[in-house]
């Protein structure tokens, strides 16, 4: 199968032909690019021998796994949760699927990879509490400062203070994607996270060391509560001349509000000077 490019496979499958699935060749791995593997993930261990070239998706239907610790070279790595999860109701900033994602995470050493992906399947989506620590301990043993360059992050509830903290270990950063949340947002002890005070710490200004100097894409789906001076100058601290940096801005269902007007035009006049990409679109059910 000298030309196969992309696989999708059962975590079970692999689980119970291991001894199979060991006997092929190193060159039948190193040949994938796109490799998928659903349900438990304790099949996992085979993307040691995947290449620094592969993308690599797990979608989790299931808590109930046990995870081998296993290091792999690849440059992509994905956490689907699927419909399964839905079934946890948010009270507060919690659901099922952040120990299981924990779990995950704590089995791996990812030394050469770029993107990072926490996302769900299932609409709306599955919310996934933020494994924090997993996370800072995955990022320190796998040498992140070194080379990740994506995080994205649209379905996990996590603070302003946990993701401060995550970026400011992150100098290499180019994309960022994160997400209020509208199934928390009326939880009385919730905090939007597109807020002021994390654009703020994301704006370069030259007295101070800059968060994620390097950051090039800000993509965001908002409740809108932030002071639209404050997203101006944002972008304007992280606009260069002769590199052009992406901003998409989604709000959620019900939270539409228009920008200030002499914001829309400071953002027109970035994108007609081509320093600015900039895209604002509401998101389903809006």
């Amino acid at each position: 199968m000298p030309r196969l490019r992309s696989v999708m496979i059962s975590g079970s499958f692999v689980r119970n032909n291991q001894t199979a699935f060991a006997a092929f060749p190193t060159s039948f791995f190193h040949q994938l690019h796109t490799v998928r593997l659903f349900g438990e993930p304790s099949g996992m261990s085979f993307i040691s021998r995947l290449s620094q070239l592969a993308q690599f998706t797990l979608q989790l239907h299931d808590s109930s796994f046990h995870a081998e610790p296993v290091t792999s070279n690849i440059s992509t790595f994905a956490v689907e949760l699927g419909p399964e999860f839905s079934t946890s109701t948010v009270v507060g900033p919690t659901t099922a699927g952040g120990p299981t994602v924990a779990k995950v995470l704590d089995s791996l050493t990812l030394p050469l990879l770029e993107t990072l992906e926490l996302v769900s399947q299932h609409f709306p989506p599955v919310l996934l509490l933020w494994p924090h620590t997993q996370f800072l301990a995955l990022a320190a043993r796998s040498s992140f400062h070194t080379h990740l360059r994506s995080l994205q992050l649209f379905d996990c509830i996590i603070t302003q203070t946990e993701l401060i903290v995550c970026l400011s270990d992150l100098p290499l950063l180019e994309s960022l994607t994160i997400s209020d949340h509208e199934s928390a947002a009326d939880v009385s002890t919730y905090q939007p996270l597109v807020a002021d005070s994390l654009l703020a710490h994301l704006t370069i200004r030259p007295e101070i060391p800059s968060l994620v100097p390097c950051l090039r894409a800000l993509h965001c789906r908002s409740l809108l509560q932030f002071d639209d001076q404050v997203y101006l100058n944002f972008l304007l601290s992280r606009v260069k001349k002769g590199c052009v940096f992406e901003t998409q801005l989604s709000w959620l269902s019900g939270h539409f509000r228009l920008l200030d007007p002499i914001v829309v035009v400071r953002l027109y006049e970035l994108h007609l000077r081509g320093e600015l990409i900039a895209v604002f679109e509401g998101t389903r059910g809006t």
